[in-house]
C-alpha cells in the first residue's frame, strides 16, 4: 500500500497537513475505533486513518486515490425541536430591551445505506462477506471528508435581541432543523468491483424564528 500524500507531508516535516503545526504523533482509527501504532509507522489497515492531536484535522493513511469517491447531492431539513420564548410587556409604560443567548446542541449523525441493510453512526451489523470492508471504507470517507470524530457533538449559540413595546405580550417560537447532506459514495472493493452506497449526514443545524405580539 502506497502512503497518502498528507502521511508523507507528516513524515517529512513532522507538520500536520491541516493546521501545519509541528505534531510528533498521530492518533490512528480504523473504522472509528482508535488503535496505537508507532511513529511514523500507520496501522496496517488501508481503511486507516490519522488524526492531528493539535487541530483534530483528519487524513487517509494511505492513497486512497480511485478507492472512494463522495458525490454531493441535494440537501434537506429535519424538525428538530421548538421552544417558546415570552417576553410579557402588558403593563409597561417603556420599551423592554432584552438580549437573550439562545444555544442547542446537535451531532454529526450519518447514515449509509448497504446492500444488507443500513449503517447508522459507528454501529455495524452485516453478516455478508465484503460488505464490512466496504462499510469500513465508506465509513472512514464520511468521517474524513465531514471531520466527523468520536466527539462529534456541536453547538449551536447565538445573540437575539428583543424590543418589545409598552403594554405588549410577545411570544417568540424558536424552530431547530437538522441539515442533512444526501450523496453516494463510489466504493470499489479489494477485487475491484465499484459500488454505489447512498448517504447521509447531518451539516448543520438551523434555527427559524417566530414573533407574535399579544
Amino acid at each position: 500500500m502506497k502512503l497518502s500524500k498528507e502521511t508523507k507531508r507528516w513524515s517529512r516535516s513532522s507538520r500536520c497537513p491541516h493546521c501545519r503545526k509541528f505534531i510528533w504523533y498521530t492518533r490512528d482509527f480504523v473504522d472509528g475505533v482508535e488503535h496505537s501504532s508507532l511513529r511514523l509507522r500507520p496501522l496496517k489497515d488501508p481503511a486507516a486513518i490519522q488524526q492531528c492531536p493539535r487541530c483534530d484535522g483528519r487524513w487517509f493513511a494511505y492513497d486512497r486515490s480511485g478507492l472512494v469517491d463522495v458525490v454531493e447531492g441535494e440537501r434537506d431539513s429535519e424538525l428538530v425541536s421548538s421552544r417558546e420564548i415570552v417576553m410579557d410587556n402588558s403593563k409597561g409604560t417603556t420599551s423592554m430591551v432584552r438580549t437573550k443567548t439562545i444555544t442547542e446542541e446537535w451531532s454529526r449523525t450519518y447514515e449509509l445505506t448497504l446492500e444488507e441493510g443500513a449503517v447508522r453512526e459507528t454501529s455495524i451489523t452485516l453478516g455478508k462477506s465484503g460488505v464490512a470492508g466496504v462499510s469500513a471504507m465508506a465509513q472512514n470517507a464520511l468521517k474524513t471528508t465531514y471531520s466527523i470524530g468520536q466527539e462529534s457533538r456541536r453547538s449551536y449559540s447565538e445573540e437575539i435581541p428583543f424590543d418589545v413595546p409598552p403594554g405588549v405580550r410577545q411570544v417568540v417560537t424558536l424552530t431547530f432543523r437538522r441539515i442533512w447532506q444526501h450523496g453516494t459514495l463510489r466504493v470499489v472493493d479489494s477485487n475491484g468491483e465499484p459500488e454505489d452506497v447512498p448517504y447521509k449526514v447531518v451539516v448543520d443545524l438551523d434555527m427559524d424564528m417566530a414573533r407574535v405580539d399579544a
